[in-house]
Formats: structure tokens, sequence, C-alpha cells
């Protein structure tokens, strides 16, 4: 199974879990004679639930998975969990995802090389760990919309900025927070709002909740 993996050809729903996990996900594995190797993903249980079924459904139908679990543990955590080595691999050697702390973590070459596929994995990426905020004031005549991730990989950001820059106005800073730095990609206005659901779009419902009509 591990073998077949690594060779399988790439299609733009794995590409789009794939930036899902490079957004807010995370591969590890644990102990010392009993090794348990998982893949695993946190949301929120009022607002990523619809979201978190479809990338179920993605994984079903991609990695074929033996033992995959959505569950509530406690509050409103959602986690979904994979578990097996075989699939482990398949992230940590096909695409060198990292195990364990993701700071320096970056999209694989050969999606970086495919458009089609590279705005799948962005799509991915923002799901999970952008946002979208309506900016409400009076100084605007309209909701003014704002698509915002902050990274604390350096060369993630680089990648995305150089990308995205060839179709929209970005604003690109570094930030000092108390556990480190981040780095801060904003798109901002309506025009730019409908171009991005053009071309990147969301399949993560929760980022759509607030769109004015």
């Amino acid at each position: 199974m591990g073998a077949i993996h690594q060779k399988m050809p790439l299609n733009e729903n794995l590409c789009e879990f794939l930036g899902a996990l490079i957004g807010d996900g995370f591969i590890g594995n644990y102990g010392d004679r009993n090794q348990q190797y998982i893949i695993q993903m946190t949301g929120d249980k009022r607002l990523d639930a619809e979201y978190f079924n479809y990338l179920t459904q993605i994984i079903k139908e991609n990695l074929n998975p033996k033992h995959i679990s959505l569950r509530k543990p406690k509050g409103n955590t959602l986690r979904l969990t994979i578990y097996s080595k075989d699939i482990y691999k398949f992230f940590r050697n096909r695409f060198d995802f990292p195990s364990g702390r993701k700071d320096a973590i970056t999209i694989p070459n050969e999606i970086l090389n495919n458009e089609k596929y590279l705005r799948k994995t962005i799509r991915g990426i923002f799901d999970t760990d952008g946002c979208v905020f309506w900016d409400k004031r009076k100084r605007y005549k309209n909701p003014y919309p704002r698509i915002t991730l902050e990274t604390k990989s350096k060369a993630l950001n680089n990648q995305l900025a150089a990308y995205l820059s060839g179709y929209f106005k970005i604003r690109n800073a570094k930030r000092k927070r108390v556990l480190g730095t981040t780095y801060l990609i904003e798109i901002y206005g309506q025009l730019q709002f409908k171009k991005w659901l053009e071309l990147i779009g969301f399949s993560n419902k929760r980022h759509l909740k607030y769109m004015p009509l």
C-alpha cells in the first residue's frame, strides 16, 4: 500500500487536502516499541463540521485509510485523525512534510509547477489557516472584505506571495509576536474578493457565513 501511495498521481482533491494539512494539520509518530503514526487536524464543531466531512470524503476516496475518526472530544473541539503508517510515510517521503512542528513548511515543488494543483493547495491552506473579515466601519459604503493568512513559515509566505501577487494586490508584512515572528498576507477589497472566489475559492463555508448578500 505504501509503495502505491508513493507513486500515485496527484489530483486536485488530494492537493486540496495537502493544503489543509499544511495550513492547520500535522503528522507525527509516537512510542518506542509500538509506534503509532497519525495525521491529524483540529477544528471547531460549530463552524467546521461540514468542511471536515468534506475532507473525510477526500481522504477515503484518495488514501483508503483503514482507521479514520472524526470526533468531538470536548467543548467545541472537532478532531479528524488518520491512523496509518503508510499514509504518514506518503506525506513524509513524497512531500517532505515535517513530522511534528512545521514552522518551516513549504508547498512541494511538484505542486508549485502545476497551476491547477497549486490553486487547490492554496485553497486548502486558506480554508484551514486563513481568515475572512468583513469591515463594517462607517468609512466604507459597503462591508469591506479582507482575506488574511498569518504563518510562522517564512518560506511558505514567500511561495504564496510570489504566486498570489501575480493576480492580486497583496499586503505582505512581518509581525513580532510573543511566540516568535509571523508573516502576514492580506488581500482586500470587493473586486479582489470576487476574483479570489473565481480563481481560488473556499470549500470551508465558514469563510462565507457572514458574507453580505
